[in-house]
């Protein structure tokens, strides 16, 4: 990383503070110290080491903080960094054990999901957790576990499947007068005349 003192007075003492703008990045070693840049200079210094968290980096360039003082002089500006990473996104299901590959009313069957890596590095030791948005889908086993999954590449948690049960269809109440004895719903008794 380079700063330039676009000044017309020399910048003495310049340090730069480096932090994280979203949660995609770890900022390893945040401070350097650039000396004293002239006007119109540009001196280098060590780059600001930065690195990525696994299977969490999404975006190919990420926001950070630099905050540069120089005595009694102060700014911040945002700089963008590229990062290389994994990015798994869920690429599809299989319901184990169920001919029809549907988790019917009643069932408990293992479940795997195939993972897609979009990212430009492999991710490995890679974990999930499964939970069920739906009232009807109890999760019995949420942590799954896949081998390394390449860029461009699938895996599905084949050694580690999740759990899931659903329940049963609610029956319904259905009163003796409701149908009659062909099948075909029966009239409802109306109320008698008489007085």
């Amino acid at each position: 990383m380079q700063l330039a003192n676009t000044g017309a007075s020399p910048a003495t003492g310049v340090q730069a503070v480096l932090s994280v703008l979203d949660d995609y990045v770890t900022v390893i070693d945040s401070t350097e110290s650039f000396g004293d840049i002239a006007p119109a200079a540009r001196p280098g210094a060590r780059a600001a080491t930065s690195s990525a968290c696994g299977a969490t980096a999404r975006r190919p360039s990420h926001p950070l903080g630099l905050d540069i003082s120089a005595g009694s002089f102060q700014a911040r500006a945002l700089v963008e960094i590229e990062v290389q990473g994994a990015d798994l996104v869920p690429a599809g299901t299989v319901v184990y054990g169920d001919p029809g590959g549907i988790l019917d009313p009643g069932e408990t069957r293992s479940l795997g999901v195939r993972l897609l890596n979009r990212g430009q590095i492999p991710a490995t030791q890679v974990s999930a957790t499964l939970v069920s948005l739906s009232p009807r889908v109890t999760v019995l086993d949420s942590l799954g576990s896949f081998s390394t999954i390449d860029p461009g590449m699938t895996r599905e948690n084949l050694l580690n499947p999740f759990r899931v049960t659903r329940a049963p269809r609610p029956t319904r109440a259905t009163s003796p007068a409701s149908r009659s004895s062909c099948g075909t719903p029966a009239a409802w008794p109306t109320p008698s005349s008489s007085a």
